[in-house]
């Protein structure tokens, strides 16, 4: 899978802003996790609604389940050359 696949079904949820990240973390049973944080304009109106279709549209495009955390605009830094979308914070053995 290639961030840009993320990047796909970011933008197909219609009013998505421009900046969104991809994190990698470790759960308490030491599974590896992913979540997807994006800005969307609706954020607090249908966030949890806008978060559970955003983590439908990854599954359908990608094949992997990830959790979704739709973020007020202006949240995340902006990209100014290439961009850092993914943020790695799983824990190392």
């Amino acid at each position: 899978m290639f961030p840009v696949q993320i990047e796909e079904a970011v933008r197909a949820l219609p009013g998505s802003g421009d900046e969104f990240e991809i994190v990698l973390s470790t759960d308490d049973s030491g599974l590896d996790t992913m979540t997807v944080r994006c800005e969307h304009a609706d954020h607090a109106g249908g966030g949890a609604e806008l978060g559970r279709r955003l983590e439908q549209e990854i599954r359908s495009r990608c094949e992997v389940r990830v959790s979704a955390e739709v973020l007020a605009p202006g949240t995340l830094p902006k990209t100014e050359f290439k961009a850092q979308r993914v943020k790695d914070r799983r824990r190392k053995t």
